[in-house]
């Protein structure tokens, strides 16, 4: 180890953030009148990531460029619409975004339905990506994953912030109005609540997220007549847990997200229909 020390030059070398990307921006923006950016990143051997960030740097909009796939890129300007509320929910609780223009929901294949049903309502014509199961105690997975930026930074300026698990917070009504509050509780409720079944003891439902986010859920529901239980910590060192209802309550909680519901989770909202009036 010695002699390797002494005869290797162990300094790193000076590296060159944009790996000389940077001398290349004219052929890019070239290239972008024809192609996709996919394509391009091929095509001069750099990452999409990348080649966005080159264009943004030097004052261009990137979203006027072609993508590989087409989508709304106005989807989440605005929550005015039951479906879009309804899949931020399930990007709140269940999805993952990056200040880096990347956001994705993966779940497991059987339910992959219902990422086609919000693929479709954002106009995204990219397929889902099948994930093979892990190992024998795990299920096949789907995933919807897209990268665009303009998306995910109206993601984040609505709450959906990056690295959210310790820190999310209920969105306020200006963020989604509340006419369509039921369908935001609904895809959370969808990406990280669950209901149980107890024979004769009736329904019961609980859903999982942050200390704050669920004192702060529990205090609206209140105003519409719906009690929230005790608040269980997962773990006695992080801010998160499940908040339980009540069989009554659950009752009143399943009716008021599931009123008028077009987007929904066929496996929790069978478990829910004898329980709807």
């Amino acid at each position: 180890l010695r002699l390797i020390k002494k005869y290797t030059n162990t300094r790193k070398a000076t590296v060159d953030k944009n790996n000389l990307l940077k001398n290349k921006l004219d052929l890019v923006v070239e290239l972008f009148e024809t192609k996709n950016m996919t394509e391009i990143s091929k095509i001069i051997g750099h990452g999409e990531p990348s080649v966005f960030n080159l264009l943004k740097k030097n004052g261009y909009k990137t979203s006027k460029y072609k993508c590989k796939y087409n989508i709304d890129e106005t989807y989440f300007e605005k929550i005015d619409t039951h479906n879009k509320a309804y899949t931020f929910g399930w990007f709140m609780s269940d999805g993952n975004v990056t200040d880096r223009g990347k956001f994705r929901i993966q779940i497991q294949e059987e339910d992959s339905y219902i990422l086609n049903d919000i693929k479709n309502d954002m106009k995204y014509d990219g397929e889902l990506i099948y994930c093979n199961a892990r190992n024998e105690r795990c299920k096949p997975q789907v995933l919807l994953n897209i990268d665009r930026q303009k998306i995910a930074q109206d993601l984040i300026s609505l709450g959906c912030s990056c690295k959210k698990s310790l820190i999310l917070q209920l969105p306020s009504f200006d963020k989604i109005p509340e006419e369509f509050f039921n369908s935001f509780l609904r895809g959370f409720f969808d990406g990280d609540g669950s209901i149980s079944l107890r024979g004769n003891s009736g329904v019961r439902c609980n859903i999982t997220s942050t200390d704050i986010f669920c004192e702060s859920l529990s205090q609206h529901l209140k105003t519409i007549g719906i009690e929230s239980g005790k608040f269980y910590y997962r773990n006695p060192n992080k801010p998160t847990g499940s908040m339980f209802f009540n069989k009554e309550d659950s009752i009143k909680f399943l009716n008021y997200i599931y009123k008028d519901a077009i987007l929904k989770l066929n496996r929790k909202y069978l478990k829910a229909l004898p329980f709807l009036s």
